[in-house]
This record gives structure tokens, sequence and C-alpha cells, in this order.
């Protein structure tokens, strides 16, 4: 069965090429360099035609369920959305244009990149049984996600009403529960971002209790 069955929705060698080479690049350690923007431009492509395969798949009444999800997570199929490298697509595609200062045409913002992974994150962490090394990735990109969005909230949140901040605060709370659930092993990694979402509540917290008249409502 082809990736698309609509028209014009075939995904050819070449565009999965360009994906992975855009992943390749975002992934280096001194990053994409002057390929920033080609970088951005193949992973958004690659990220838009995964959720058109998802769409046109799940409208198609033709396709078993249960037949569609043993061809999603066979492993002869990069082109699935459990495959992890899709959602770190989503996730470098957010962290790039939240630092340009403005996005070329065809590329989703920060705030929709990251939310889309989060979404797909958690539609596959409910289609994974195991909870394995893949499972573990998963979660991880979710929490992730989620840590950035929060950043991206407290930058927007500066000088801004309380009312603003007591959302952020619930969210940080969220956020620490979300982790207390976490199936990953107790490690440096996960126990780092558990300690700096809980400074980022107290903080907010205390410039809200700072602002007698507006204080938060937690």
């Amino acid at each position: 069965m082809p990736f698309f069955t609509g028209i014009n929705f075939v995904l050819s060698p070449l565009m999965l090429d360009r994906f992975y080479l855009g992943l390749a690049l975002c992934q280096q350690k001194d990053g994409p360099g002057k390929r920033k923007e080609e970088a951005i431009k193949y992973l958004s492509e690659g990220i838009e035609h995964l959720l058109i395969q998802m769409t046109v798949d799940s409208d198609d009444p033709s396709i078993d369920p249960e037949k569609w999800q043993q061809s999603t997570l066979s492993s002869s199929n990069l082109m699935r959305p459990d495959n992890v490298q899709w959602l770190q697509g989503c996730v470098l595609v957010g962290n790039a244009c939240k630092r340009m200062p403005t996005v070329s045409s065809g590329v989703m913002s920060a705030d929709n990149a990251l939310h889309l992974s989060s979404m797909l994150a958690s539609y596959v962490l409910s289609c994974l049984v195991a909870r394995g090394d893949a499972y573990h990735q998963v979660e991880w990109v979710l929490f992730e996600n989620h840590f950035q969005l929060l950043q991206m909230m407290l930058d927007k949140a500066k000088d801004k009403e309380a009312e603003q901040k007591s959302e952020i605060s619930r969210f940080c709370e969220n956020l620490s529960g979300l982790l207390n659930c976490s199936n990953i092993p107790p490690g440096k990694q996960i126990l780092e971002l558990q300690e700096k979402v809980r400074i980022t509540s107290l903080r907010v917290h205390r410039n809200c209790m700072a602002n007698p008249r507006h204080a938060c409502t937690l």
C-alpha cells in the first residue's frame, strides 16, 4: 500500500531523504549553521506529509484499523508516527523557530510545532504496549516539549498580569504531576528536569505573592 492514497500525497524517496538530511543537520554538535533555514524547511515538509498520511489513512474506510496499526509499527516503514525521529524533528523545528526573528513561509510556528509533537507523542504512547526504550524515548519527547512550552509561557508573561502567571503556576503543577508518573527509570536527566520545574514553580509563586494587588490563585 502506498504511503498516501490521495493525489499528490505520495512521499517520494527524495522527500524522505530531505527530512533525514534536515534532521542530521540540526543534530550536529554545532547545529545546522548557515543551512539552518534549509534544514528547518526539510523537517517541516516531512512532518506535514506525515500528518497528511495519518489524516488520509484515518478517513479511508477500506483500511482495517488493526492492519493499519501493524503496518505503522513495522520497522521497514520509516514514515510512521511511532518513529521517534519524526517527533524529534518536531521538537527541533520548535526550538529552532524560537530563536529565529522571522519564520519562513510554509514553516509552522514554534508553539505549533511543540504542541504538534506533544499531540503525536501522546497518541503514540496510547498505542505502545511495552514500556521499553521506545516508550521511554517518546515520554521524554513529551516532557521536553512541555518544558519548552513552559519556557515560552514565561517569556511571554514577563511584566504581565498575575492572572497569566497563575496559569503558568498551574502548568508547572500539572507538568510536575506528569513527571512523577513517568515510566522512565530514575536518572540524572529526569531528576534535573523535575528540579527545573520545581524551581520555576517556586519563582512564579513568589512573584505572584510579591504583588499584593494581583495574588495568584493556585
